[in-house]
């Protein structure tokens, strides 16, 4: 099927369907740097899941209710074999799945994080810029329950402010 026209990003949809599928996943890219308070064009989403077969299985089951097409080259292509065997999700470190709400970036293995999700979680002492003032954290969860208050802001804000 030839790739549909880009559709502007709206990511609470993708967002809240991730959720309600409980797959585990850290932000990356414009999107993870937007919830930092940063500046810049939302374009797509860009998560790095955690890569177990129960996680793939919930990513493909959110894929699924956003009746998401992964691209591939100029082509938009279903996802029937991820339906079967959703443990092929780890078969490439880069997959674009284009939705109804638009583009989702999933990166198993992003540059300099050569295990993923395990490498951005891990704890250590991380610098980020909230609310306009450099803040250091004691550990990564500190620093992901502060991007989720923020996350939680930006969500609701967009919500309140959609047309319905």
């Amino acid at each position: 099927m030839p790739r549909r026209k880009t559709t502007s990003l709206r990511a609470v949809p993708i967002l809240s369907a991730l959720g309600r599928h409980g797959v585990d996943f850290v932000t990356i890219g414009s999107y993870g740097a937007i919830l930092q308070n940063v500046d810049l064009p939302m374009t797509d989403i860009d998560i790095v899941p955690k890569d177990t077969h129960e996680n793939r299985r919930r990513l493909v089951s959110a894929l699924d209710e956003l009746d998401a097409r992964e691209l591939v080259g100029d082509t938009e292509e279903n996802i029937d074999e991820l339906r079967s065997d959703p443990d092929s999700m780890g078969d490439s470190i880069f997959r674009t799945f284009v939705t109804g709400f638009g583009e989702l970036d999933v990166v198993l293995r992003p540059a300099g994080f050569p295990n993923g999700y395990e490498d951005l979680i891990v704890k250590r002492p991380i610098s980020n810029w909230i609310s306009g003032k450099p803040t250091t954290y004691d550990s990564c969860q500190q620093c992901r329950q502060q991007r989720f208050r923020l996350s939680v802001a930006v969500v609701s804000n967009a919500v309140s402010n959609a047309s319905v």
